[in-house]
């Protein structure tokens, strides 16, 4: 037996809903949706702006500006404020600020300072990679939504253990690390600068300046 749990898109967007699927015993196809905020966890005494995507040099990395508490707690608000789909967001520096629904001080997650770290909870997977591109000092904010589900599902852990009872379960996570490079005349050894895919962006950086270095690859059945 095999469960996905995977986003749940309508209309091609996500509305912060999370699927798991499965099997039961006799074959029959199974569903359950559930409700589930995407999140970061931030130092608010630690936060910094980020540089708009369209003021920086091209191939160059952005430019990170540290904010004041209060001043990041003013932008905050603004994220909480604007949480309707018919309400229009307001734009600063180039992001969308809208979507936070959640706020929160987590004294189980701190740093390495053991400072407690705030958990912001957005109302889908798309407000936070909105609020991501905003500001630079952020945790756990690269985790996928559907990892976070798993992570910190919404129910309690016997719940959510349940979900997997009649449908015994493999694990297979893989990671692709990339080496990044900036053109400055270090490119990766085997760049081809003729082909389309060049171009193309991913993340901070263009196809074409990136090099795979490793792949990391965990299987629970094969020790």
């Amino acid at each position: 037996m095999v469960t996905i749990i995977n986003s749940v898109l309508k209309n091609g967007q996500d509305v912060g809903l999370i699927s798991v699927r499965w099997r039961d015993q006799d074959g029959t196809r199974r569903e359950d949706i559930f409700r589930h905020n995407p999140y970061v966890y931030l130092d608010p005494d630690n936060m910094k702006a980020l540089q708009a995507v369209g003021d920086k040099q091209a191939g160059q990395p952005r430019a990170a500006y540290p904010l004041s508490k209060a001043n990041f707690a003013r932008q905050l608000q603004e994220w909480r404020r604007k949480k309707s789909y018919d309400n229009k967001a307001k734009w600063v520096n180039g992001i969308k600020m809208d979507g936070v629904v959640s706020v929160v001080e987590d004294s189980d997650n701190v740093t390495l300072e053991g400072v407690p770290l705030t958990r912001v909870e957005f109302r889908d997977a798309r407000s936070r990679s909105s609020f991501r591109r905003g500001f630079d000092g952020l945790y756990a904010s690269r985790t996928k939504h559907e990892e976070q589900f798993c992570i910190s599902p919404p129910m309690d852990e016997e719940s959510f253990e349940g979900l997997f009872n009649d449908a015994p379960t493999h694990t297979l996570y893989f990671d692709l690390e990339l080496l990044q490079f900036y053109g400055d005349g270090d490119f990766p050894r085997y760049t081809d600068m003729r082909n389309p895919r060049h171009d193309v962006q991913i993340g901070l950086n263009k196809a074409g300046l990136q090099e795979m270095s490793m792949i990391a690859v965990y299987a629970d059945w094969i020790d």
